[in-house]
């Protein structure tokens, strides 16, 4: 008898952990700058942890501080990061910059991910290139990890692909994005107005697992009753 007991009150312990394993003391600001995001280290966007976000100018003037981030959750629950501000140069003039960050959610529910340049009016000969890195990988220690790379552009008069996506061969819970930001002038003007990042899920498996948690439950208590 006390050793279903014992079962009954393990099972209760699980199902709180898978609850509550995703909840972090912050959460992350409807709008801020990079810089807000990069001191505040990690937050909390629905069930999602955002972390190790980081700005490095290699060439141009913009600083983590002129770049506003806009967070939201999309119509599969999953993150919308925005960033807006400062992307622009002109003519004879270039900059590079490195911007990234980690998706860090506790199920294993990431499928895809989608990319666009905003950038509603040409750029003359400018080139508004960024090329994005993901690394995405299956918690704890496992050999499922995949790496991808996708292309948005903006070449003036030589043509643009604002948008570019990835769908992952198996589910992740954690992704690494990292943008390389290539703006050049040439004899015009280089510039677009936002970066949007977009992550598609699976539905919620918190739901899955807390359900499993319930079937579970029931059927140590039916074990337990006198027959």
């Amino acid at each position: 008898m006390r050793t279903k007991y014992r079962l009954i009150l393990g099972a209760v312990v699980l199902c709180s952990g898978v609850a509550s394993a995703a909840i972090i003391p912050s959460v992350c600001p409807a709008q801020d700058t990079l810089q807000g995001y990069i001191d505040q280290g990690a937050c909390s966007l629905g069930q999602f942890t955002l972390k190790a976000f980081y700005f490095t100018p290699q060439l141009g003037p913009l600083t983590a501080a002129g770049i506003d981030v806009f967070a939201s959750l999309g119509p599969s629950g999953a993150p919308i990061l925005r960033f807006e501000g400062g992307f622009s140069v002109g003519s004879g003039q270039s900059a590079v910059y490195f911007l990234g960050y980690v998706i860090d959610p506790p199920p294993v529910i990431i499928r895809e991910f989608d990319e666009e340049m905003v950038a509603e009016s040409p750029t003359l000969d400018g080139q508004a290139i960024i090329t994005t890195a993901l690394h995405g990988w299956v918690y704890p220690e496992s050999p499922l990890d995949f790496t991808d790379s996708l292309e948005v552009f903006h070449k003036g008069d030589y043509g643009a692909r604002l948008t570019d996506s990835s769908v992952f061969p198996f589910l992740v819970n954690a992704l690494s994005v990292d943008h390389t930001i290539s703006l050049t002038g040439n004899t015009g003007s280089a510039d677009f107005s936002a970066l949007v990042n977009e992550t598609q899920v699976i539905p919620e498996p918190a739901t899955w697992a807390l359900s499993a948690c319930g079937l579970l439950g029931l059927a140590l208590l039916r074990r337990r009753r006198p027959r």
